[in-house]
Formats: structure tokens, C-alpha cells, sequence
């Protein structure tokens, strides 16, 4: 909430009048003002039900992703039992996107519907959860089948269909 907080005073400052005018040298004409900050990615909005598919990663294997191809990721500081997030600073959330489903809902291809489950964030939303292992989405993945994020820092782990780490 603070960086889109921060992101809307930001977009607001720059559509404001002022005094001052300067060529960025951009050739892309500005954006047409809507009283709304510029979304890049919907991958972090929650979705009403989430999905879940089952893909094959060179190297890796048998990996869970969203229902665009983009792979799931656990991490080694977060509990599963009970199922607990511990990545909640800004820095955490910018880098790694919580995945969520606003019902709380999850549909999953692949995959054991018994271990599927949603875990409530601070800010009231509900993460979803595999194996009691909640789920996140990595912002260097920018296309299906890509796990850019797995093995960082010896703590994010693309997800298999169980919750287990995969590969």
C-alpha cells in the first residue's frame, strides 16, 4: 500500500500545473491524464480465484505456476505450519508479489486440492498457500517458463505440486 501510495503522489505531483517545463528528450508522447496512476502489471492485483497449473522448467522440473506460465515460489523463511508470511517489508513485497485471491478461492490443475489453502496477510488479504507454504510471484520473471527467482539468496524456491522445493 505505501509504495502505490507513494507511486499516486508521485504521478500526482508530475500531472500538476507548473512553472516548469523541460524536453526529457522522450519521443512517447505523455500519457493522457485518467485521475488514475498507470498499472504496468496486474500480476499482483488479487484475482477473485486464483489458478494454478502444473509446468515443466528446464533444469528444474515439475514446477507450480499461475495460469499465465508464471512460476510460484516458497520461501525458506516463511512457516508452513501454521502457514505464516514473513515477507512484509516493501522491499520484500516490490521484489516478490504475494499471489492472492480476494474469495480466498483456489483452482488448481495438477495438484492435491487438500493441500491448496489461503493465509491472511496483515493488511487483510488472503495469500495463497500450497503445502502450508505461502505463494509468491518473482518481478524478474518477465515471461512463462522463466524462474529467475529460484535459489535467491538460498531462501526462494520455485514451488512443486506438493509445496516441496522443486527440482
Amino acid at each position: 500500500m505505501l509504495a502505490f501510495t507513494v507511486l499516486a503522489g508521485a504521478l500526482t505531483a508530475c500531472s500538476s500545473s507548473s512553472s516548469l517545463s523541460a524536453d526529457t528528450g522522450s519521443s512517447a508522447p505523455p500519457p493522457a491524464p485518467s485521475g488514475k496512476p498507470a498499472v504496468t502489471t496486474t500480476r499482483n492485483l488479487p484475482l477473485d480465484t486464483a489458478n494454478l497449473q502444473v509446468v515443466q522448467i528446464a533444469g528444474i522440473g515439475s514446477v507450480v505456476s499461475d495460469d499465465d506460465g508464471f512460476p510460484l515460489y516458497r520461501y525458506d523463511k516463511d512457516t508452513a505450519q501454521p502457514p505464516k508470511s514473513n515477507c512484509v517489508e516493501t522491499e520484500c513485497i516490490l521484489v516478490w508479489s504475494p499471489l492472492l485471491s480476494a474469495s480466498g478461492k483456489v483452482n488448481a490443475q495438477g495438484i492435491d486440492q487438500t493441500l491448496l489453502g489461503t493465509v491472511e496477510r496483515g493488511n487483510g488479504l488472503k495469500q495463497v498457500t500450497l503445502g502450508g507454504w505461502p505463494l509468491y510471484r518473482n518481478t524478474n520473471d518477465e515471461g512463462a517458463g522463466q524462474a529467475n527467482g529460484n535459489g535467491v539468496d538460498g531462501a526462494w524456491f520455485a514451488v512443486g505440486p506438493t509445496g516441496q522445493k522443486a527440482g
